[in-house]
């Protein structure tokens, strides 16, 4: 039996968007050349748990490759696959879905999703596709061999856990397959399935770059974080042991030869012991190879941060989300807004690149709060910033809680990119206040950054590469405004207390 496991395209009007190994996809310019292309974890894993068993495996990433649809159904004929599974995300849900149906009509091959999305709605997305054969709930990697190896021996499905199926005109879904621990137990992805040379995470420092995963999982209860809500049902942080990331990186190392690796963990520096025990391996087995990391602003000290840098770390990746300490309860957001000004600093001393992500449009979001926001998040002054809106996926905590009170304005899965627009709207401030919250704080962050840099030319030129000389011309128009109209942040102070 022939398995093709596929991350597929999504374009809309010449943006191209990103789909599996994001947290959260979304829709970016014409072309990712230089951009930000995620390693697509789970199917490579699933790929490589599948050649364990001596399964006929292939793989296409259409997103790395820039593949449009005819080009991805021409690869998928190619391959002529018993059975295709595909990763898909809410924002890209829609047109994924058309594409599922052409797959089967012209293809006619059986048809497996997995991804967050479908996970939050197995039975909608069955009963409202019926060319879909089978759901994969979760994280999906023993998951898919349990479902290959039962379609094979010609088994009942109700014995594999974590699955979705129709039966006489209704969904059957299984027991939930517990979270994989330990984590050891999973073999090295199957990159050797994947273009290894497409992908980027344009926070390095250094290209190319390799992303790895160290560890899954978080044990805090942030409301809007899907994958521990979603893919992985458990606030709970699972790591793989030292030994197995060493031998995993001087793996990837001598294989693939990259300049830097980015550990895209949910949340990295969870333990400092194991994290000093990383850094010690790497120091005794002479491991040189800079590399990057997500972290948790609550976990990290100076001595983890020291120990961090002198064996190669140049970047850490921080949530902050939001200045007001009332909205931050609200989401169950742990954080200590006072250290995260103390982290900042440590990181420049250390010349580790420090970037903090911002969200507008949490509950409890106002006017006073967004400003407050920006003027703190401009203070700080890290390397690199990132602003959105927030997004009430499908299956979390936030998205019952919008749903119960009335706050979603869309459930049009295609404005779930929380970059584009809004989908939350309170009765004290409306989507579009949010919205122009993202478009300000966005602007703000660049113009700021460009006029400090000198690098103003290098601004409008890569605005100009991007997205056309007449889209970048108004995109420069759109953003000049925001300084003379909101003088109060240009100074980029913090607010006093």
């Amino acid at each position: 039996m022939k398995v093709l496991l596929t991350n597929p395209p999504w374009i809309v009007a010449k943006r191209r968007g990103v789909v599996a190994g994001s947290r959260w996809s979304f829709l970016t310019g014409p072309g990712l050349e230089g951009g930000y292309k995620p390693f697509p974890f789970f199917l490579a894993y699933a790929a490589a748990v599948l050649e364990q068993q001596g399964h006929d495996v292939g793989a296409i990433d259409a997103c790395a490759l820039d593949l449009d649809e005819e080009a991805f159904i021409g690869e998928i004929r190619k391959k002529s696959p018993d059975i295709l599974v595909m990763e898909i995300a809410t924002a890209s849900a829609k047109p994924n879905l058309v594409l599922c149906k052409r797959i089967k009509e012209e293809v006619g091959c059986s048809v497996v999703l997995c991804g967050s999305h479908v996970s939050a709605l197995p039975r909608e997305i069955l009963l409202q596709n019926e060319f879909i054969d089978y759901v994969l709930i979760g994280e999906y990697e023993f998951t898919l061999r349990g479902l290959i190896q039962a379609l094979e021996n010609g088994e009942n499905l109700n014995g594999v856990k974590g699955i979705a199926l129709k039966r006489n005109g209704d969904v059957i879904i299984t027991p939930r397959r517990p979270p994989i621990d330990p984590l050891d137990q999973l073999p090295y992805p199957a990159r050797h399935l994947f273009p290894m040379d497409r992908y980027n995470e344009p926070f390095c420092r250094h290209s190319p770059n390799l992303q790895m995963l160290t560890s899954r999982g978080c044990p805090y209860r942030c409301i809007f974080c899907l994958w521990p809500q979603v893919l992985y049902g458990e606030r709970r942080h699972r790591a793989h042991t030292p030994e197995r990331v060493a031998n995993e990186v001087e793996h990837v190392v001598g294989r693939y030869h990259p300049k830097e690796i980015y550990f895209d963990d949910d949340t990295g520096t969870i333990s400092k012991k194991r994290i000093l025990d990383i850094c010690k391996l790497f120091q005794e087995r002479g491991i040189n190879i800079k590399w990057s990391i997500m972290g948790h602003i609550l976990t990290v000290d100076k001595e983890m941060l020291e120990k961090m840098a002198d064996v190669g770390c140049v970047g850490i990746k921080f949530g902050v989300e939001s200045a007001d300490l009332e909205i931050l309860r609200k989401a169950k957001k742990d954080m200590d807004l006072n250290k995260v000004g103390q982290v900042v600093r440590w990181c420049k001393d250390l010349d580790i690149k420090c970037h903090l992500t911002f969200t507008f449009g949490l509950p409890g979001e106002t006017k006073k709060s967004i400003e407050k926001t920006i003027k703190f998040a401009l203070g700080l002054d890290p390397d690199s910033m990132q602003f959105s809106m927030t997004v009430p996926f499908p299956g979390t905590e936030l998205y019952e809680l919008a749903k119960n009170n009335g706050w979603l304005v869309s459930e049009d899965w295609d404005d779930y990119d929380g970059a584009r627009c809004s989908v939350i709207s309170y009765p004290w401030l409306h989507a579009k206040e949010i919205e122009n919250a993202f478009t300000l704080a966005t602007s703000l962050w660049a113009l700021r950054k460009t006029i400090k840099k000198g690098e103003v030319i290098k601004f409008v030129t890569s605005i100009v590469k991007s997205q056309g000389p007449k889209e970048a011309l108004l995109t420069v128009v759109s953003r000049l405004p925001y300084l003379v109209k909101y003088p109060r942040f240009r100074s980029g102070k913090t607010l006093e207390s």
